[in-house]
């Protein structure tokens, strides 16, 4: 029998753009992504979330995620980057904000605690005179995952490509400061700033770029593979510069990797006609890779996974429903690619030199009731603590961790020793300050 609800909160959306994808974890329910205003002063992060399967309400969260940009001056300082030419010394409005990033999947990781989407965000100007905001063609587009927390109700991005000197400092990479120094990195020869390209939508036109842009991720745990379409070499071609004409037609597959649920990412490897030997005149679009990735080896020193991809690969460069190529069609395409992984927490084998916590952890029995045993070995114990949440994320229990402890037994009680209900919690372990480990437990009455 088929069924269908309505959600409170999207139906008051009534002057918004909203994009979003839906995801499930066990019986939470969640809607993820961004909104737009159709008078361009809104571009919020929002997250639906809903513990009981769907029935009963969703609760709310969003954050604004405008952020104000500063507008380089040349060289000699005798104009900004983004001016009126007539008036160069008078700046226009920079910010940078979410754009073109309406195709994603939104998946829960790191044991049901955070949730996880990927997409862009672009350097956009303000024009005097002209409402809105105008977009600049200069390819300042750039690839970001963005995190909301079950726990702590918090939202966060990383700078996927191309990376700051602080990719995670929920300030989003100035691509003409790298370092972060609060300067420009470099100047080109005719005195302005120069910056490193990207377009991650395999379309060059920029009011395509609206429909033609495609994020997806795929993960295992703490192994985590994002793609996208890139079109950056297309989009340098189309801007003029004649050096890149070779890519003329020419998109990319972007893709990179995580070995520890997202917290650094690897720089990305591209997949294309001109340089892949086996996509040798294909045009590869609409990049999707499986839901998971497969395990090929989960040895300590060797860890390998496969990802499977499936694509279009047009028969004619452009979207024939967007007013762009010919209507002859496509093939759809599967293709497989080998990773090998980084040891867990980022950390290679052959590079490593700071000794990681080696850290197991796990509970039994599980599912429990009324007590379960939770172990843990650690190399150390020191400033150790065992934290025990409701899948709300709320505190539950807290165990400080004495000099080789390695296990505590949990009553299902809480910190008042009262009783807690039948249902999911997690338990996560914390060094420092700083979680290492997370586990779910299921207390069933």
């Amino acid at each position: 029998e088929w069924n269908y609800r309505t959600i409170e909160q999207m139906n008051a959306w009534n002057d918004i753009i909203a994009f979003k994808s839906c995801t499930v974890y066990e019986n939470i329910v969640v809607y993820a992504g961004y909104l737009i205003g159709y008078d361009n002063a809104l571009s919020d992060v929002f997250v639906l979330v809903n513990e009981n399967y769907g029935e009963g309400p969703f609760e709310y969260y969003s954050e604004s995620y405008l952020f104000d940009q500063w507008n380089p001056l040349n060289e000699d300082g005798t104009a900004y980057l983004y001016s009126d030419e007539t008036i160069p010394l008078i700046p226009y409005l920079v910010i940078q904000e979410i754009w073109n990033s309406g195709h994603m999947n939104v998946i829960i990781k790191e044991y049901g605690t955070k949730i996880s989407w990927s997409g862009t965000m672009g350097i956009t100007f303000e024009v005097e005179n002209s409402p809105g905001y105008s977009y600049p063609a200069w390819c300042q587009v750039y690839p970001k995952e963005f995190v909301f927390d079950l726990i702590t109700h918090e939202f966060s991005f990383y700078d996927l490509y191309v990376e700051g000197a602080n990719p995670n400092d929920n300030i989003p990479m100035v691509p003409w400061d790298l370092d972060e120094d609060g300067l420009v990195d470099s100047f080109d020869e005719d005195g302005w700033p120069e910056w490193v390209y990207s377009w991650p939508i395999y379309y060059p036109e920029g009011n395509k770029a609206f429909h033609e842009n495609n994020f997806k991720t795929a993960h295992n745990d703490n192994w985590m593979v994002s793609v996208w379409s890139d079109g950056t070499k297309a989009k340098r071609f189309y801007d003029g510069d004649d050096s890149f004409a070779a890519w003329e037609d020419t998109p990319e597959i972007a893709i990179i990797i995580s070995a520890d649920y997202g917290q650094t990412w690897s720089e990305p490897i591209f997949l294309n006609a001109n340089e892949t030997p086996e996509m040798a005149d294909q045009i590869p679009c609409y990049v999707y890779p499986g839901d998971v990735i497969e395990i090929i080896s989960n040895n300590p020193g060797n860890y390998q996974g496969k990802i499977h991809l499936f694509y279009l690969d047009d028969n004619d460069f452009g979207s024939y429903i967007q007013g762009n190529g010919l209507n002859n069609g496509g093939i759809l395409t599967y293709a497989a690619l080998d990773i090998e992984f980084p040891d867990a927490w980022g950390v290679s084998i052959e590079n490593e030199e700071v000794p990681q916590p080696q850290i197991t952890m796990y509970n039994y029995p599980n599912p429990f009731n009324p007590s379960t045993t939770i172990q843990f070995t650690t190399e150390s114990t020191e400033n150790t603590e065992l934290i025990i949440y409701n899948i709300k994320g709320q505190k539950i229990k807290q165990y400080s961790i004495f000099n080789n402890q390695s296990s505590i037994i949990w009553d299902g009680r809480d910190e008042n020793n009262l009783p807690v209900g039948s249902g999911v919690y997690l338990y996560q372990l914390r060094i420092g300050g700083k979680s290492k480990a997370i586990n779910k437990m299921i207390l069933m009455k």
